[in-house]
């Protein structure tokens, strides 16, 4: 009461009924799980900006070593009871890949549902390996959006460039990983690719599978009801864990092709002390930059790490290309000397953990079919941190001093790249 009246109370209208339902189920699952970063508005901000809910309840593990990666991804496919799905961008014909396909072929023989999504332009020249898998009854198809010798001459155009394994609906491996010996040290020693898998238990699995399900139900063959029950029909994975987990991939046609960066964007806008990315591959959008230089002008300390040596050179020069603007503002940048960086990860405030196969570039946020997850749990946003510490300590810092210096050969070698590199 004030001044001797009653207080009105605030009228609820009904069409904001659904939003305050949300936000009181976010606050029932966040007890005792709040981060110091996002508050309920951000989180469910978060949720509709991307398009994807927010599932607590999931168990997740770090995958950094790539032999490592490989075991543990095995010894889940050889358990598993009902289904196997796979989405891979690229796939060798290699012992690594070889390996994989047969593992796959058995599983199969057994009675395993196993169902594999390749991109043809990834796996240009590499088919063979999947003809174990074929002849075990497994079913196996290609995304080709674009005629192939189009794809010979112009490699620019959207591919499939998840790299996702789901078993049973309840564990699921994401990351930037393919499957060739580059990505293991097993075959390539020293210099295998430093890169980042995600194993994912829990509710966070049932969604990825669920991306997968949407690239299947368009590419793949005509099926019967029957033959679909296994993965529709399977039980909701129970809580593994205490991570929250939202996985976006709906980053292709007019609704969903920037729910991604806009997600992204959303992240850094909402991060208060440190941002840090590792990627293998630079050339962000104009919001994407500017959401980077505007938190590093707020204070936020924000670091960017990416390779030194590329596998993809002019994607290196086409990076470079930003280095004056993001220094001009503030941002650390970072080159990983010796190994191929080839990570896709994010790290907000040491409590958000951004990893799929996303790329920093125009080609993953708007073009691309991608998976990238981000995981809810400080637990392991410190791990990662800790973990790239051995990234950070092999790498070399650029300054706006040496930047300057350069020739005007570089300048004109990162003009080319940059240009070439805004065509795909």
């Amino acid at each position: 009461m004030r001044d001797g009246r009653p207080r009105k109370r605030r009228r609820v209208e009904p069409e904001n009924l659904p939003g305050l339902r949300r936000l009181r189920g976010l606050r029932a699952r966040l007890r005792g799980r709040r981060l110091r970063t996002l508050d309920l508005p951000g989180l469910d901000l978060l949720a509709r900006v991307g398009e994807a809910p927010i599932l607590y309840g999931n168990a997740i593990r770090l995958l950094l070593d790539g032999l490592q990666a490989s075991r543990i991804m095995e010894e889940d496919i050889a358990s598993a009871r009902a289904t196997i799905c796979v989405e891979m961008y690229l796939w060798r014909n290699d012992r690594f890949g070889r390996g994989v396909a047969a593992l796959l072929a058995e599983r199969a023989r057994t009675g395993i549902q196993v169902r594999v999504i390749y991109d043809a332009y990834g796996c240009l020249g590499q088919e063979a390996v999947f003809r174990p898998i074929l002849d075990a009854g497994g079913l196996v198809v290609p995304y080709e959006p674009l005629p192939p010798l189009f794809g010979r001459f112009w490699p620019g155009f959207p591919r499939d460039h998840r790299k996702l394994v789901v078993v049973d609906g309840r564990t699921a491996f994401v990351g930037s990983r393919n499957f060739g010996e580059e990505y293991s040290e097993a075959w390539a020693g020293p210099r295998a690719f430093r890169d980042l898998t995600l194993r994912i238990e829990g509710p966070g699995a049932r969604e990825c599978l669920r991306l997968f399900l949407h690239s299947w139900m368009r590419y793949g063959p005509e099926e019967g009801g029957e033959g679909l029950v296994p993965l529709l029909a399977s039980t909701p994975p129970r809580e593994a864990g205490s991570a929250g987990v939202q996985v976006l991939g709906r980053n292709r046609g007019p609704r969903g092709r920037r729910t991604m960066r806009d997600s992204l964007v959303t992240l850094l806008r909402l991060a208060r002390r440190e941002v840090f990315f590792a990627h293998a591959y630079f050339f962000p959008d104009h919001r994407t930059l500017g959401a980077l230089r505007a938190a590093a002008r707020r204070g936020v300390r924000v670091t960017v790490l990416l390779p030194a040596d590329s596998d993809v050179p002019v994607a290196r020069e086409a990076g470079r290309s930003f280095y004056g603007r993001l220094l001009g503002s503030g941002v650390d940048v970072l080159e990983r000397q010796g190994r191929m960086l080839h990570m896709k990860a994010g790290i907000v405030d040491e409590e958000i953990v951004i990893a799929g196969s996303a790329n920093l570039d125009t080609l993953s946020l708007f073009k691309n079919l991608e998976v990238a997850v981000n995981v809810f749990d400080a637990t392991a946003a410190r791990e990662l941190r800790g973990a790239l510490e051995e990234d950070l300590h092999a790498s070399r810092r650029v300054t706006r001093q040496e930047w300057a210096r350069r020739g005007r050969m570089r300048r004109l070698l990162e003009r080319i790249a940059a240009w070439l590199r805004a065509w795909y």
